[in-house]
């Protein structure tokens, strides 16, 4: 599947969220020249569900709180690519960004388009190509700026569907990694037809 470009305009309209964080190991994968794992570090032990209750067919969710970080403040981690690792159902995925922000106040809400989201109905503000972009900060405390991955997935069918994991490609020390982050993405189906929440 090859997403389609960035969506340039906002989606606009009501929704619930439902938002599930979960804190599990990480898998990694390698192939030719790209080694796995790496210095990135991906805050929360690399795992993070987020669902949309009941999302109507044919609006889309972006979907964020996937943290970037740098192992320590000498580090240089630049991202060259992020890939689905599966898109199953009746969504289909709008594309990846990433973007300098700050964490998300302890007792939210927050302003999305200045701190993390969880699941929201427009793009953030300031969301770019991941390839070139350098990840900021290490994820010590020591700051509140931090590097997000946003999401974006389209509903196409009542029956509703998702994104399984997404895959890092980035340089860093001279060699190219690649880590796979076990994020899940849902967008649920119409109560009847509903097969993936």
């Amino acid at each position: 599947m090859t997403p389609r470009s960035w969506p340039r305009s906002r989606v606009r309209g009501q929704f619930t969220t439902i938002l599930f964080v979960a804190i599990v190991a990480t898998g990694c994968w390698s192939s030719g020249t790209t080694r796995s794992g790496g210095p990135l570090y991906v805050f929360g032990g690399n795992a993070i569900t987020v669902s949309d209750s009941r999302t109507p067919t044919g609006e889309a969710r972006s979907a964020g709180s996937i943290p970037l970080c740098l192992p320590d403040t000498d580090a240089d981690i630049t991202l060259q690519r992020i890939d689905p690792i599966d898109v199953v159902g009746e969504v289909h995925l709008d594309g990846f960004g990433v973007r300098t922000t700050h964490w998300g106040r302890p007792h939210g809400p927050g302003n999305p388009d200045t701190e993390m989201i969880g699941i929201e109905k427009s793009i953030p503000r300031d969301v770019r190509s991941p390839a070139g972009y350098r990840v900021p900060t290490p994820c010590d405390g020591t700051t509140r700026r931090v590097g997000e991955v946003v999401v974006t997935l389209t509903k196409t069918g009542a029956g509703g569907g998702s994104l399984q994991g997404l895959r890092i490609t980035y340089r860093a020390d001279g060699s190219t990694y690649a880590t796979d982050v076990a994020f899940s993405f849902f967008l649920c189906g119409t109560q009847a037809e509903d097969r993936y929440c």
